[in-house]
């Protein structure tokens, strides 16, 4: 049970004195008594006085528990928030740091590789003459080697005709001979004189064929 509230202090002031204009201003004045009221004892209230007032709740230490952990689960929470939050920082940190170095390596060879692009270009811009020389040489030697090798070809065929007709004119040869001969034989003199005459018109008609020929082939 709670214990009632004690009653407050009271003070009397000190009587005032009265003005008199024959008091001397020598004479001391009396001190004024202090009268204080005596505590009351600590018994415990009167029933009644306890029944007069409402019941107050027991207290019990879980909800001041709950509170407590809820109290420290908080701080924990603000402590380990602050640590993620400081490793995160640090984490990115380091990683902006390493694309920077990173980033300024690259840009250092751009600038450099640029610079050896625009020479280079520069170095084929007054080697253009040059160029078309060369391929304009390259086509000519192209067509050169094209044309050689059709006159080679051309020749070839000229080779196999004038050997064609070459190994005809030594068969007509051979025929004519064996012809003059059996005539002899016979004792047929004018006709071996004629066939003779024939076959000499046309050794020389094929003569004169494979000199044309051959003419052909030089141009």
């Amino acid at each position: 049970m709670a214990r009632p509230p004690p009653p407050p202090i009271q003070t009397i002031p000190p009587p005032s004195s009265p003005s008199s204009p024959t008091s001397s201003p020598s004479k001391p004045k009396p001190k004024s008594k202090i009268t204080e009221k005596p505590l009351p004892s600590p018994s415990p209230p009167s029933p009644t006085a306890a029944s007069s007032s409402p019941p107050r709740p027991g207290t019990s230490g879980t909800l001041t528990a709950l509170q407590l952990e809820r109290l420290r689960a908080s701080e924990n929470l603000k402590t380990a928030a602050r640590k993620e939050k400081t490793y995160r920082a640090k984490k990115r940190a380091a990683t902006a740091r390493a694309n920077y170095l990173e980033a300024r390596e690259h840009l250092r060879q751009a600038k450099q590789h640029f610079g050896t692009g625009v020479k280079l270009s520069v170095s084929v811009v007054k080697s253009l003459p040059y160029l078309i020389s060369e391929k304009l040489e390259r086509g000519k030697t192209k067509k050169e080697e094209a044309k050689r090798r059709k006159v080679m070809e051309k020749r070839r065929r000229l080779d196999e005709e004038l050997r064609r007709v070459e190994r005809e004119e030594r068969e007509e040869r051979r025929r004519s001979v064996e012809v003059e001969v059996g005539e002899g034989e016979d004792g047929s003199e004018g006709s071996v004189v004629s066939g003779s005459e024939d076959e000499r018109e046309t050794v020389n008609e094929r003569k004169e064929r494979g000199e044309r020929y051959r003419g052909k082939g030089k141009r």
